[in-house]
């Protein structure tokens, strides 16, 4: 990433912190995690020109940790999280609080 920036770069303990530097010119732009800047864009109701910006950084994963002994709680949840997606919940779920997926330029 400091190959591309010119700049060094500064860290944030925060995300809601680096936005706020962009907000008031500290700094021109800020990297943080997809589903943030979802979250914030699609709750902030100011009038700052803000917008995502497609990169080529590989996709994350995530994942729910749990004990190897415990089967048929991973059963469950895996049985409920493939209802969620077959009837459409995580979908209106993640379009309410992370926007529209197709908004990243």
């Amino acid at each position: 990433m400091k190959q591309y920036l010119g700049t060094k770069p500064v860290q944030y303990d925060t995300f809601d912190k680096a936005i706020n530097d962009v907000k008031v010119g500290r700094i021109n732009a800020v990297l943080i995690d997809g589903d943030y800047a979802k979250y914030y864009l699609a709750h902030n109701h100011s009038n700052e020109p803000m917008k995502l910006v497609k990169t080529n950084f590989p996709p994350d994963y995530d994942a729910v940790g749990l004990r190897k002994q415990d089967k048929t709680l991973r059963e469950k949840l895996n049985k409920a999280i493939e209802n969620l997606h077959r009837d459409g919940t995580e979908a209106r779920l993640s379009k309410k609080y992370f926007g529209d997926p197709d908004a990243v330029k």
